[in-house]
């Protein structure tokens, strides 16, 4: 039952990741609207963007959230409370230690490889595998903190 959670959880996260590199009509500014559109108001180069695409994919989160506060340094014309709300949202989203080395550097370019062409299941089986041999309260942790930042869907209402 776990693993189907994190193949799941895995799959709800990386298939957004994924389609940044799909050259079928993706912009990789459709990312922003990822967590809310609350990167939106920060000025993303598209080269930035790729970047945090694939480093999004390999989950160097850490990586991230440098960027983003480098750029909120940046920022110094963004206004005080969507620099608030970024500032909470990367606090909220600080990822567990275990990410910086969860792939060595050969998985992280098998990563990179699959994710420019779009390969969804190859990208999740990298990562699943990985996450695999985490001890279990780490695989937990893991588990955890991706389903933390997975989108939400509510079924919808129907009227009665």
């Amino acid at each position: 039952m776990m693993h189907q959670y994190s193949l799941l959880i895995l799959s709800s996260t990386v298939f957004c990741l994924v389609l940044c590199d799909v050259p079928l009509g993706y912009s990789n500014r459709e990312g922003l609207s990822g967590h809310m559109g609350a990167f939106a108001s920060l000025n993303w180069s598209d080269y930035e963007l790729n970047l945090i695409s694939s480093l999004h994919a390999t989950g160097n989160y850490h990586e991230i959230m440098k960027m983003v506060k480098d750029k909120l340094v940046e920022s110094e014309d963004l206004p005080l409370g969507e620099r608030r709300k970024i500032e909470n949202l990367l606090k909220k989203m600080r990822p567990p230690p275990l990410f910086k080395n969860l792939l060595d550097e050969e998985d992280t370019n098998r990563v990179r490889i699959a994710h420019g062409s779009g390969d969804l299941q190859t990208v999740l089986q990298i990562i699943d595998s990985r996450l695999r041999e985490l001890p279990k309260n780490l695989y937990e942790v893991a588990l955890t903190y991706l389903a933390d930042l997975s989108p939400k869907y509510e079924p919808e209402q129907q009227d009665v």
